[in-house]
């Protein structure tokens, strides 16, 4: 990207930013110790199809709980869900489509390396999580950029964080343009992507820092948000905030995996979600495979904000 596209990028960044802090309501640090929470389920009517994308539902999540919200990033598991928030707090409960209109979930405080609870917003802004196959997660977090290894398997995350690899040029990243996106690929490595395009390709075991593997050309005023692998497919998630009209739009991107790979490269638009179809700042992705395709779950981040919700959508893609 040209200089002047970068300048402006960053200041398109930067306005998103500011656009959403004056509608946020005090964010609630991490808190120790981990409980119950009823979540309230709300359906959503919306077309059947956006893109080449089926629409199988939408729901709005509420709970009266002040941690609840900020949810940057989700992961199927054998029994429900898990999703993190960028105030440093997770959340397990099933995955949809929801039993019933209200469920229960169970939240708690991520970890420092002490098993202490994660201190302020710099230390706490957890945004990308995969689930590794040896029982622990991997957690990218901006402000101090960087991936966090928990024993999930053991401990959940209320286990102590231990440092993940150190990835070059990490450090450079802005404050609040992070490491945003993190997918575990089928040969085991993690994929780690930036709010601004750059993309590391990361070893869990690696011992030496990791260079860049490549950059996302991303269109001015766009964010990579969220990633997720599956089989041979990659899906990528792009958001755009206009802060003149405060909406917000999404792209749903496939990519051939090895491909990408190969060449980072945008890959194909699968849809862009825009009003009036239901959209919020979606920060999260996972996959699952059905007998009709690739299942897709997005959840978004409300920022805490009084104008903006937490929505969870399921979409599938059924051509392969």
């Amino acid at each position: 990207m040209a200089k002047s596209g970068m300048t402006l990028f960053a200041l398109a960044c930067a306005v998103f930013s500011f656009s959403v802090a004056w509608a946020v309501r005090p964010m609630p640090g991490p808190q120790e110790g981990a409980g119950a929470v009823t979540v309230q389920v709300i359906a959503i009517e919306a077309p059947n199809s956006i893109g080449a994308l089926k629409a199988l539902s939408v729901d709005e999540l509420r709970a009266d709980d002040p941690r609840f919200g900020g949810w940057s990033d989700v992961r199927f598991t054998p029994t429900g869900v898990v999703a993190i928030s960028d105030q440093g707090h997770w959340l397990a409960m099933e995955a949809p489509p929801f039993s019933s209109m209200s469920v229960m979930a169970e939240m708690g405080a991520m970890r420092d390396g002490m098993g202490a609870a994660l201190g302020d917003k710099r230390l706490a802004d957890a945004e990308g999580l995969a689930l590794l196959p040896d029982g622990r997660a991997a957690v990218s977090f901006e402000g101090r950029h960087r991936i966090d290894f928990y024993d999930v398997a053991s401990g959940g995350f209320m286990a102590p964080a231990a440092p993940g690899p150190n990835l070059i040029g990490a450090q450079g990243l802005g404050g609040n343009t992070g490491l945003e996106a993190l997918a575990l690929l089928p040969d085991g490595r993690l994929l780690a992507g930036a709010e601004s395009g750059e993309i590391w390709l990361v070893d869990p075991a690696a011992t030496e820092p990791v260079g860049l593997h490549g950059r996302l050309n991303l269109p001015v005023g766009w964010a990579l948000t969220a990633a997720a692998a599956i089989d041979d497919r990659l899906y990528l998630v792009w958001r755009f905030f206009n802060p003149i009209t405060q909406t917000v739009q999404a792209e749903i991107r496939r990519c051939v995996l090895a491909e990408f790979i190969q060449a980072v490269s945008n890959c194909d638009s699968r849809a862009r979600l825009a009003s009036p179809f239901p959209v919020d700042n979606i920060e999260a992705i996972d996959l699952r495979r059905t007998e009709q395709g690739v299942e897709l779950m997005l959840m978004s981040d409300n920022n805490y904000a009084a104008n903006q919700r937490t929505l969870i959508w399921r979409m599938l893609d059924a051509d392969e």
